[in-house]
């Protein structure tokens, strides 16, 4: 295949009602067009930086956009012809990488009062899920079978 063997993306979260009126969160600046990302202080160069990456994806940016500016297709083409493709999400806890590699809304069971009583944990909704909202693991799944599909003469193992 061609191109790079590793390319860096950075997908930003929205600000959510957890982070609060926390006034570091407005410190980010993403730049899609030009693939950077500023922290800090970007009108005082001396007080902030500036990181560059393959492909920036500000709060905005729909689980579409980033699946095929990522570059999953291709990872997808390839892994059809037999190579070896590998997608890794990083980042801390509420990042938001589940909703990036899965998309799935979650349902809870319900808050129970009592602390010592066992609640289920919440759990994907794959029927309601609305199919915008997917994620890179789904719209893979569903590429590779497709591409897998249109080239039945060729043995693969899944």
């Amino acid at each position: 295949p061609q191109g790079r063997s590793v390319r860096v993306c950075v997908r930003v979260r929205p600000v959510t009602n957890g982070d609060g009126d926390n006034p570091s969160c407005t410190l980010l600046t993403c730049d899609g067009p030009n693939r950077t990302i500023s922290l800090g202080n970007i009108t005082d160069k001396r007080a902030g930086k500036t990181f560059k990456f393959d492909s920036v994806f500000d709060p905005d940016t729909t689980q579409e956009d980033v699946y095929k500016a990522a570059g999953i297709a291709e990872l997808v083409s390839a892994a059809a012809s037999g190579y070896h493709a590998t997608v890794f999400a990083y980042g801390q806890t509420g990042s938001g990488k589940t909703h990036t590699m899965e998309g799935f809304k979650y349902v809870s069971q319900g808050f129970n009062p009592v602390p010592s009583a066992k609640t289920a944990a919440p759990h994907a909704d794959f029927d309601n899920t609305p199919a915008a909202q997917l994620g890179i693991v789904p719209r893979t799944v569903t590429a590779l079978f497709d591409a897998l599909r249109a080239n039945a003469g060729r043995r693969a193992t899944v």
